[in-house]
């Protein structure tokens, strides 16, 4: 039960997937369908978005009219998830990009065609209403010998606004590049608001680090012959073993930072996990994941709320395989697996990228996730249900005392014995109405409990059995409506054999008074309310 009252069914840990259901491809209203990837979830001013990365662009007769780097749809309906709507598009049909080439670029394509990249891997993060940020990863695509030669620059920053009256997205870019080509890729992995922070996850190769051995970034250098310094942002061995060691094998490695929502085109405000605290140093970060190269970190209640934060994305090698991790804390430690295989429609490859859930189409409480996957070029991004095993939920159906009779209804004033307890000891609740929880025990979705009222003599036989255990173990958790509405007690918790006894005495006691209250009124009053058991 979270903090608003509301009943969550968590998933089983570690996740199981029990179904995978393809739903079809993300489309675009106009029928146009376009070879495009990334297809990540995004939400401002109220608005739900797509973004995308390489759109292959085509007019309505179907004929190629060039690639736009980056674009972003409109869902116009949550009520059809799969279907968006480009708001522009250029008279020869192509998509107006979310972010714009500066003068230089332009010029680059114009005289040779030298492509400007600028992919948004992570998305917008909201920092204020209807205000967000997009890191992006920018690279040039020139030609050599007729083969795409791709070249780095490094992660750049765009604010970007939500118009407020026709939904439509703004991307103003900062002038300057935020981290360069020898520096971790920090936001241009996933990006997140909690709080007053935006954390934000980057990627780093680097040589990879066994036990023992000397790592370069992240991990304390251990005292050996083999010293190491930065040198303009590359590592430089100085001894001698080192120069002729061969290339030693390299991994992704996913960094953490963090910096104030308010301040995040200042790079001085920036600060790096390092393993116990957040420091200035970039340098002195440690990787929070390996070998993952899309995804999201998202926080979700799916998994129970000892692991509100979740992954979900895939590897560095596009094996198609869908990884999800958790962690009690954003910085981990997480553990990741991976849960399912994901596949595509028309073009099934081996290969898939780009995974990432669509919380806001999913339906966590009942271990449903909405995940897009992105076929090979050229195909598009694939949406996926994914149904987890959830945990067996024994419940109480919901009995509406007030429609008995009096014998049953009596009511109970506070200069009585009205209990409004409320307990969580030992996975055990008594809710504000006087309902009874337990652990793997929850009310169905979307009732909430009602008051139940009974007789003197069955609420002093509670007591007995199960609220004296409370008010010896945790008299801090409990509060009564009035210090009068103490109830008597005549025993202690030693008299449990455990808190499941309790509970399940307290159902039986409720199941015979409905069971007689049938016999008096020959059914009549009572058809279709009883208190069940459900796995």
């Amino acid at each position: 039960m979270d903090e608003s009252g509301v009943i969550v069914h968590p998933a089983t840990y570690p996740p199981k997937v029990i179904d995978v259901t393809i739903l079809g491809y993300v489309r675009e209203t106009n029928g146009i369908g376009y070879s495009r990837d990334i297809g990540r979830p995004v939400q401002l001013g109220g608005n739900d978005y797509i973004i995308f990365g390489d759109t292959f662009c085509k007019n309505q007769d179907g004929e190629f009219v060039g690639i736009v780097d980056n674009t972003a749809t409109l869902i116009e309906s949550r009520d059809n998830p799969l279907e968006s709507t480009y708001p522009s598009i250029r008279p020869d049909g192509k998509v107006e990009p979310l972010i714009h080439w500066n003068a230089e670029e332009q010029r680059l394509f114009d005289e040779n065609g030298t492509r400007t990249c600028l992919w948004p891997f992570s998305g917008i993060v909201e920092a204020s209403p209807g205000v967000g940020w997009m890191w992006f990863e920018k690279s040039q695509i020139s030609k050599n010998g007729g083969e795409d030669v791709i070249t780095p620059f490094g992660i750049g920053l765009a604010m970007v606004v939500c118009d407020e009256e026709n939904r439509q997205l703004r991307a103003i870019r900062e002038k300057d590049m935020l981290f360069d080509t020898s520096e971790p890729r920090i936001g241009s992995f996933s990006t997140i608001v909690e709080g007053d922070f935006i954390y934000l996850f980057g990627q780093h190769e680097r040589p990879k680090v066994n036990d023992g051995e000397v790592s370069l970034v992240g991990l304390k250098l251990e005292e050996t012959d083999l010293e190491a310094k930065k040198t303009n942002g590359s590592y430089e061995q100085m001894d001698e073993h080192a120069k002729e060691a061969k290339e030693p094998e390299k991994e992704l490695q996913v960094f953490l930072a963090r910096v104030d929502k308010t301040q995040p085109f200042n790079r001085t405000a920036y600060r790096y996990w390092n393993g116990v605290e957040y420091v200035e140093g970039l340098w002195d970060a440690i990787p929070i994941f390996r070998d993952l190269q899309q995804g999201a970190i998202i926080k979700s209640t799916i998994w129970g709320p000892s692991r509100p934060w979740v992954f979900v994305g895939n590897d560095k090698t596009g094996s198609s395989q869908l990884l999800v991790g958790v962690a009690a804390n954003i910085e981990g430690p997480w553990e990741t697996k991976e849960v399912c295989t994901t596949y595509g429609i028309d073009y099934n490859t081996a290969f898939r990228y780009c995974m990432y859930p669509h919380q806001w189409a999913s339906k966590e409480e009942d271990g449903e996730l909405l995940v897009t996957v992105c076929e090979q070029w050229p195909g598009g991004v694939v949406a996926t249900k994914l149904k987890f095993e959830t945990e067996k939920s024994i419940y109480w159906e919901t009995v509406p005392i007030n429609d008995y009779s009096n014998t049953i209804r009596q009511s109970l004033t506070l200069d009585s014995i009205l209990l409004r307890v409320s307990a969580g000891v030992y996975n055990v609740r008594f809710s504000i109405e006087g309902r009874v929880v337990c652990d793997g025990m929850y009310f169905p979705e979307g009732e909430m409990p009602l008051q139940l009222r009974i007789k003197v003599t069955h609420i002093l036989f509670l007591h007995r059995l199960s609220l004296e255990f409370f008010l010896n173990s945790a008299p801090e958790k409990i509060s009564f409506n009035d210090a009068h509405s103490r109830p008597p007690l005549a025993t202690t918790g030693d008299d449990l054999q455990s808190v499941k006894d309790a509970v399940e005495i307290t159902r039986k006691i409720l199941c015979n008074m409905i069971s007689e209250e049938r016999r008096a009124s020959n059914d009549s009053e009572l058809e279709g309310y009883e208190i069940i058991e459900r796995q």
